[in-house]
This record gives structure tokens, sequence and C-alpha cells, in this order.
């Protein structure tokens, strides 16, 4: 019995077992010429598959603002975030040290008002516009996947969000 207690007591605990993490992220959207709904995809770092910019949130900072920032540095996007959560999904989060962590992502919708052409990432990512039913083919977690198909069927889901127009520190 007292080895069994040593052996859980030495080995490092799963990822599983992690406090909860939670990260904070943007729905990044526009509308098209003619009215329909795009959703803007960039691209992870170390996988490059089509993610929503999301982040780990600064201590003591509201979760739009750390959505928002996120918005801005990953994707160069400048726009009005909506200050209710959208949507919820879950995710394996890539760490720059370490395995990659359970986590659960909160969604704030993002009305992009402008693109950068320079922008913190820009080297480091892609960026692109989908209509909506492409961006849920594209993106690998399930959940996300489903709220992106049913905002196909139902686009006033972020259109109708009121927002607050965000603009970067100077």
């Amino acid at each position: 019995m007292t080895a069994i207690i040593e052996q859980v007591e030495t080995h490092p605990r799963p990822a599983v077992l992690e406090a909860s993490a939670r990260q904070y992220g943007v729905l990044p959207w526009r509308l098209s010429g003619n009215g329909e709904l795009q959703i803007l995809l960039i691209t992870s770092l170390k996988r490059r598959r089509w993610v929503v910019p999301k982040g780990w949130p600064a201590s003591g900072q509201a979760p739009f603002m750390a959505a928002a920032i996120e918005a801005f540095e990953e994707a160069g996007v400048i726009g009005d975030i909506g200050p209710n959560i959208v949507a919820e999904y879950s995710c394996m989060s890539d760490r720059e040290v370490g395995p990659p962590l359970p986590c659960r992502v909160a969604l704030f919708g993002f009305r992009v008002r402008g693109t950068l052409t320079h922008w913190q990432d820009a080297g480091r990512r892609k960026r692109r516009w989908f209509n909506v039913s492409e961006a849920a083919k594209l993106i690998d977690e399930p959940e996300l996947a489903e709220f992106l198909a049913r905002l196909a069927e139902e686009p006033e889901i972020l259109t109708r969000q009121p927002r607050r127009r965000i603009l970067p520190a100077s």
C-alpha cells in the first residue's frame, strides 16, 4: 500500500487532473458586399490548423478585453466586440513549455472594422475569410464546428449582438 501512495506522490499528475484552464477568444466576422456572413480564421503556430484567435488572459484583465487583444495580436484586426460570450468549446491548447493542456475557451463576437497589413503575428500566421459553412468544415474542435454550422442557419446570433468599439492603446 505504501508503494502505491509513494508512486502516486512522485509521478506528475496528468494534465486532465489540472485545474480547469480558461482561455478567451473572438469569433471575427464581417458581412460581405452581398450581405453574407463571413468568419476570419487564422493558422495555429505549431500545427498550422485553422483556428480562431484566442489566448490566456492577463491577471486582472476583463475577459472581453483579453479576447480583443488576442484578435489584434494574432489576426491583426480591429473592430467592435460583443460584451457577451457567444460560444464555448473545449480544446487541447498548446503551451510554450510542456504538453498540451485541456482547456475551455469562451468566445466573444467581434465585428471586424479593419485589418492591419503589419501586426504582431503577421510573419507566423496566415489569415483568411471564409463563409460560415466553410469555416465549420475547417475547424477541428467539434463543439466550435457545431456552433459554426448552427451560425450558418442563424447568423443573427452574431449580427444582433450589442458591441463595444475597441481601439488599441497608443
